[in-house]
């Protein structure tokens, strides 16, 4: 599941370039390919963790015990 967000298609990359949401505005692709990779793989890393950490606390219960008096 983690392969494909750190390896984007130029497409992915190009069409995120377009959008706008990119911290690199309307520089030309060619000279921010490299850190758009970077920024857009994080992004997407990002995302992913965010959802597997509300999903997971949907199935987590936490039961405190108290300790024995001593």
């Amino acid at each position: 599941m983690v392969a494909p967000m750190l390896a984007p298609s130029h497409l992915e990359l190009r069409e995120a370039l377009r959008s706008g949401a990119t911290p690199f505005g309307h520089q030309p692709f060619a000279a921010v390919a490299k850190p758009l990779k970077q920024w857009y793989s994080g992004q997407r890393l990002a995302q992913a963790l965010e959802a597997y950490f509300q999903t997971a606390r949907a199935r987590v219960t936490l039961v405190v015990i108290k300790a024995p008096a001593t």
